[in-house]
């Protein structure tokens, strides 16, 4: 059995190390808030890599529908994304482009015009390759498509 001294002793060791852990824990909350918010920093809020879908099935529709499939608000409600498919093979020939002019803002999204994209606010075009625009690295695993947003093509 503990005399009174010894429990007050205690105590106080305990709620001085629970300060220091409170104390600790905000620091490296701030100095966490201090990097992100620098130009430039590379926060990432979302996954890396995007799963699409089947490859096969995804194949198949966009070369029914003549048009690349839209994914919009990935990665934190940041990129929209045009997925297309060139050729037969749905293991080769796939492209993420961003759906946006480099710089503007979601509200400019491009359109397909059927072999280019075309920005709505300042009419530029865009070939289909999407050479002017921010592409996506694009790999086929195991029969799915996956977008990988860390890297480009």
């Amino acid at each position: 059995m503990f005399t009174r001294s010894e429990r007050k002793r205690r105590l106080r060791q305990r709620l001085l190390a629970i300060v220091v852990m409170l104390s600790l824990a905000a620091l490296l909350t701030v100095l966490a808030l201090n990097v992100a918010t620098k130009p430039n920093a590379d926060v990432n809020l979302g996954d890396d890599t995007f799963r699409v879908g089947n490859a096969e099935t995804l194949a198949r529709r966009i070369r029914a529908d003549d048009f690349p499939l839209l994914f919009q608000d990935l990665r934190d409600k940041s990129i929209d994304v045009f997925v297309s498919h060139e050729g037969r093979s749905p293991q080769r020939r796939w492209r993420a482009i961003e759906a946006h002019a480099p710089g503007a803002p979601r509200t400019c999204q491009l359109d397909w015009t059927g072999g280019e994209y075309r920005d709505p606010c300042t009419g530029t075009t865009y070939p289909a390759d999407g050479t002017g625009l921010r592409r996506f690295q694009v790999n086929v695993v195991d029969g799915w498509v996956y977008v990988n947003f860390r890297t480009s093509p």
